[in-house]
């Protein structure tokens, strides 16, 4: 079971970000993302789960935060679709 600190950037709706609230051993929880519209939908999501007093996604830029944390978790589909670009057959 993943425990400590747990920080998520750019949680799109909110997915990973309300499963790790449910369900995790995290002590803390902060997650940013640059658009507004992303993350007025994780805050509109994390309230209907009733889980908004864990966590409040803010707007902000990822470089202002430390390594005092436990667990990065990073969109994989954005990263995937970036990979793959790079790559001349779309595999890898």
């Amino acid at each position: 079971q993943l425990s400590g600190n747990y920080f998520e950037i750019g949680p799109g709706f909110g997915q990973y970000l309300s499963k790790a609230i449910q369900f995790g051993k995290f002590t803390s929880f902060k997650a940013i993302d640059i658009s507004d519209t992303s993350v007025a939908n994780s805050n509109k999501y994390l309230d209907y789960l009733n889980i908004s007093d864990k966590c409040r996604v803010k707007k902000e830029d990822f470089f202002q935060y430390d390594s005092n944390v436990n667990l990065i978790l990073k969109c994989w589909n954005m990263l995937n679709n970036r990979l793959r670009c790079l790559r001349k057959s779309g595999k890898y």
